[in-house]
C-alpha cells in the first residue's frame, strides 16, 4: 500500500475534514503504518501528499477532504467564499453568525 492510498483510506472512514495533524495522528495509531515503511508520519508530509496528489485530495485552508466528496467539498468552499466576501465588512465574530444563520437556515 502506498502512503497515499492509506490517507485516502483515513479520509474515507471519516464523517468531517481532518487538519494535516489529525491525519498524520490518526495515521500513526492506526494498523495502517505497519503497512508502510514509516515510523512516524509528520503533518508536513501529509501536507505534501495531499499538495501533490490534487486529483485525489483537496486542501481547504488546512482541513483535507477528498475530491470525490462532493458534499464537504461544496460546503467548504461556499464557507471560504462568504468569509472572503464579508471579509472588511463585518467582524470575526459577525461573520461566523451571518454563515452559521445561512447554513442553519438552508437545512
Amino acid at each position: 500500500m502506498k502512503l497515499r492510498e492509506a490517507l485516502y483510506e483515513i479520509l474515507k472512514t471519516q464523517p468531517e475534514p481532518y487538519t494535516f495533524n489529525e491525519i498524520a495522528r490518526k495515521f500513526n495509531n492506526s494498523e495502517l503504518i505497519s503497512t508502510i515503511s514509516f515510523k512516524e508520519l509528520k503533518a508536513y508530509q501529509v501536507k505534501n501528499i495531499v499538495n501533490k496528489e490534487q486529483s485525489i485530495f483537496t486542501n481547504f485552508n488546512g482541513y483535507v477532504v477528498l475530491k470525490e466528496d462532493s458534499k464537504w467539498n461544496n460546503l467548504l468552499r461556499t464557507y471560504f467564499s462568504l468569509i472572503d466576501s464579508t471579509r472588511g465588512i463585518l467582524n470575526v465574530s459577525e461573520q461566523e453568525f451571518v454563515v452559521t444563520a445561512l447554513f442553519f437556515t438552508k437545512d
